[in-house]
């Protein structure tokens, strides 16, 4: 693997009973880079996160290989476990429990070198104004800045966040923009982030592979070289495979 290699996903695949979720996925993954799985609903693209992230249920039966460097694998114990933290699409906070309960909850069983809850506090001063707050009366934003800043207690090396921007206005989405691109300059964080649209890639992510039927199929596509509406092309046309047929 490569020096500059995060992660390396080989033939990712995942099966609940006789459904095939996703089909021998390939990805790799630089560090402190910002990748996405673009696609339609019913993709695979949360089934991949979930994945990646060891949070599978029990009923799933998964194949493949994922190789982290061996620095960030360090430590690991099972064979699909690595540094990463999921922020998922639903259920991201536990309403019913205050921002700071809901911050306790995400310091279980982390390891030493962790983000504290004052480091938190200080990425996110809004949260530390909502800290006593039930989680259920935060407004969309500022849930998702806490269900990001539940992730980064375990100070994972790769932050998966599956649909960011899905529910979100506007001006909160710009905000959200803003939070992840500092938050990868100040604690060199790398990103895969899922979205099934196009609307807002190219402020998020540099490079996208496009997922369609469970699959991907080629090398990801640099975001800098290719615009939205050549994108929205692409996802039209059913993925990579297809595309570059044409």
């Amino acid at each position: 693997m490569s020096t500059d290699h995060l992660l390396k996903v080989d033939g990712l695949s995942v099966r609940f009973g006789v459904m095939q979720a996703v089909r021998r996925v390939d990805l790799h993954i630089d560090r402190r880079s910002a990748v996405a799985l673009v696609g339609h609903n019913g993709a695979g693209k949360s089934t991949t996160l979930t994945a990646i992230a060891d949070a599978l249920p029990p009923n799933a039966r998964r194949d493949g290989q994922l190789r982290w460097s061996a620095a960030d694998a360090a430590g690991s114990r099972r064979q699909w476990a690595g540094p990463a933290g999921l922020v998922p699409e639903t259920g991201k906070v536990f309403r019913l429990l205050t921002v700071d309960e809901n911050l306790t909850v995400g310091m279980r069983g982390t390891r030493d070198g962790a983000l504290t809850r004052a480091d938190v506090y200080e990425l996110f001063p809004r949260l530390a104004e909502r800290r006593q707050s039930l989680a259920g009366n935060l407004s969309g934003g500022e849930q998702q800045m806490l269900a990001i800043s539940m992730a980064l207690l375990a100070s994972p090396r790769l932050l998966l966040l599956d649909e960011p921007t899905l529910g979100l206005s506007v001006p909160v989405i710009e905000g959200l923009c803003e939070d992840l691109h500092r938050l990868r300059r100040e604690l060199g964080l790398t990103l895969l982030l899922a979205e099934a649209g196009s609307a807002w890639i190219h402020h998020l992510a540099e490079r996208a592979y496009l997922m369609d039927r469970g699959c991907v199929s080629g090398d990801a596509i640099d975001l800098s070289i290719v615009d939205r509406a050549a994108l929205e092309q692409r996802l039209a046309e059913g993925g990579i495979a297809r595309a570059t047929q044409s």
